[in-house]
């Protein structure tokens, strides 16, 4: 690896997971560590000195500021300053960051899995439960109702109890009430994208128990679950 201050802040950043990686699975390998500690403060040197360099160049008192904020002086942001702001407010909220938390536990991963379980399957069975009257009643054809207990099983319930709260704020309901939560290791400090939650949670959970379970057993051998690795993700225990 070339010297680290010559690095781009995409090297710095791709280097930072690719290290995270390795102390995971290497976590003997002290240089390892080291390597991860200097690139982390590298890249928190540039993020102040990014954040420094935007607030000096956009010193504007009060009246200014709601002027341009209801658009009454007419002029706009460049394309390049409004990136610039979005990332620092994007990347660089500390209330956003994760780093400093440990893994949670496979026994707290296992039961937020039981949970959510539980959760998901309580879902289906009311489904099943109320189509199952309207049929009786000859409200819903059998047929119709079929469909839809299929529906609600295989798409509306995984999206909206999994995909969509994973995506806003790395939780499921089993994860939130054990207070733990699935972070990016791909773009530290930033949700995950619908893609990669489904990587995670469909794709990388169908791969990891699929063959006796090894894609999740590995956690004992202290390495990543295989859908972890896939998606790049970890499960972080809140503080």
């Amino acid at each position: 690896m070339s010297k680290i201050s010559d690095l781009s802040n995409a090297e710095i950043s791709r280097n930072i997971i690719k290290y995270k990686q390795r102390v995971i699975d290497q976590p003997d390998h002290e240089e390892y560590g080291k390597i991860l500690k200097a690139l982390q403060i590298e890249e928190k040197k540039r993020s102040r000195a990014l954040v420094q360099e935007s607030a000096a160049g956009q010193e504007i008192n009060d009246n200014d500021f709601e002027k341009e904020e209801n658009g009454i002086n007419g002029e706009e942001n460049s394309p390049e300053e409004v990136r610039v702001k979005n990332k620092i407010e994007k990347h660089h909220s500390s209330s956003e960051d994760f780093s400093h938390l440990e893994d949670a536990s496979t026994a707290l991963r296992f039961f937020a899995l039981l949970l959510d379980g539980f959760f998901t399957n309580l879902i289906g069975q009311l489904i099943g439960y109320i189509v199952n009257i309207l049929s009786k009643q000859h409200i819903l054809d059998e047929l119709v109702g079929g469909g839809i207990i299929i529906l609600c099983s295989f798409f509306l319930v995984p999206i909206f109890y999994i995909l969509v709260p994973v995506t806003k704020n790395g939780q499921t309901l089993g994860k939130k009430i054990f207070k733990i939560k699935i972070v990016n290791l791909e773009y530290p400090n930033e949700n995950m994208s619908y893609g990669q939650v489904f990587k995670r949670e469909f794709l990388g959970k169908f791969a990891s128990g699929f063959a006796f379970f090894i894609g999740y057993l590995v956690r004992f051998a202290g390495k990543p679950t295989w859908h972890d690795s896939f998606a790049h993700t970890r499960v972080v225990k809140l503080d």
